[in-house]
């Protein structure tokens, strides 16, 4: 359905808005294989991927050129893909460069690690944990009492 739908775009016998209509089911599919390669932040969805990549495919559509040999919908299908995943690695504050490279958005720590009392805490990965935690347990400003009972906690034997 791209492919035709595409030429007609291109032809200006439809309008993108249309052609966004009829392919939208397609569209959240490959947005669906995007959204699954990587840990997003929360505020991140299929939907906005999905719409990252149909803007995309406007502009491809207005860029390409046939003299290069390669069909319009295998460019503007390529196209948003790639840019769908910049940027989902624009939202995870990650390097483009190093696929292999975690995100750096803020992370909750787990209740279930046994330190807190109170709500979770939402930290930045370039903070380092221990600081995050000691000043989480340490209330009245004792660093070295706090140190000490985070210690028994580490040790104690299960």
């Amino acid at each position: 359905m791209i492919p035709a739908l595409l030429a007609q775009v291109r032809s200006g016998a439809i309008t993108f808005d249309t052609f966004a209509r009829y392919t939208r089911t397609e569209w959240e599919r490959l947005a669906q294989y995007v959204y699954r390669i990587w840990p997003l932040p929360s505020g991140v969805g299929v939907e906005d991927i999905a719409q990252e990549m149909l803007l995309e495919a406007w502009r491809a559509t207005l860029k390409f050129d046939p003299s290069r040999g390669v069909p319009l919908h295998t460019y503007v299908v390529w196209c948003s893909i790639a840019h769908g995943k910049r940027w989902c690695q624009q939202q995870r504050n990650a390097s483009w460069r190093r696929n292999g490279e975690p995100g750096r958005y803020p992370v909750p720590l787990s209740v279930e690690q046994g330190l807190w009392d109170r709500e979770p805490v939402w930290y930045e990965p370039g903070v380092d944990l221990v600081d995050v935690v000691l000043a989480r347990v340490c209330h009245d400003g004792d660093v070295r009492a706090a140190m000490t009972k985070l210690e028994r906690r580490a040790t104690r034997k299960k």
